[in-house]
C-alpha cells in the first residue's frame, strides 16, 4: 500500500500562497473538486458541504504533545460549520479513516484562529481533515481555511502540579511604652 507522498516532519506549515488555477498544494487531497486554492487571497476554500480537505501526511511520535493552529472563516456570505479531525492510515486519507475529533466550530463567519494541543497516540504518519460540515448560503457562501500549522508544543502555561501551599507567615511586633508628647 502506497500513501499519496512521503510524509513530512514537523513543523508542517501550509499557507496556500502561490497556487494557480485553484490547485491544491502537492501531496494534499480533497474528496470533492469544490476545494480549491484562491490565488488572490492565498487561502483554501470550498462551497460544498459535507466534503473534506486533507493535509500532507506528517510524521508524529507517540506520546509527544503537538500544537495545531489554523485560520478559518466564511467569505462573509452566511455561516459555516467546520469539523477538524486527525488520524492515520496506510491508504489515501478519507472521511472514513481520519476520524479522531480535534475541534468543531459551529456557525462561524468572521476570521478566527484556533490553537489546539493533542498528544499523538502512536508513532506514525498522521493527516488532518478539515470538513465543511454545513454552509447556510449555498449559492454564495464558502468556507475559507489558511495557515495550517502542526508543531511540537513547547509553550504550555504552568500547571502547578507540584504546588504546595505555604503556611501563612506570622508576624508580631512588640512596642515599648510610647510617650505621646506632641504638644
Amino acid at each position: 500500500v502506497t500513501p499519496l507522498c512521503n510524509a513530512v516532519n514537523v513543523p508542517y506549515f501550509e499557507d496556500f500562497n502561490g497556487l494557480i488555477g485553484g490547485a491544491l498544494p502537492s501531496c494534499t487531497s480533497a474528496d470533492h473538486p469544490a476545494w480549491q486554492s484562491n490565488f488572490i487571497n492565498g487561502n483554501l476554500f470550498s462551497n460544498e458541504p459535507y466534503t473534506s480537505f486533507f493535509t500532507k501526511g506528517v510524521n508524529l511520535t507517540g506520546g509527544q504533545l503537538y500544537r495545531v493552529s489554523y485560520n478559518y472563516s466564511t467569505n462573509l456570505n452566511g455561516q459555516a460549520d467546520l469539523e477538524v479531525s486527525y488520524g492515520t492510515t496506510n491508504f489515501a486519507p478519507t472521511q472514513g479513516n481520519i476520524t479522531t475529533p480535534l475541534a468543531y466550530h459551529a456557525s462561524l463567519s468572521n476570521i478566527q484562529t484556533n490553537i489546539v494541543n493533542f498528544t499523538a497516540p502512536s508513532t506514525g504518519v498522521f493527516y488532518l481533515q478539515f470538513n465543511l460540515a454545513d454552509l447556510t448560503d449555498l449559492t454564495g457562501g464558502a468556507l475559507n481555511i489558511d495557515n495550517i500549522r502542526i508543531e511540537l508544543e513547547t509553550c504550555l502555561p504552568p500547571t502547578f502540579d507540584n504546588f504546595s501551599p505555604v503556611a501563612p507567615a506570622v508576624s508580631s511586633t512588640a512596642y515599648a511604652n510610647v510617650i505621646d508628647d506632641f504638644s
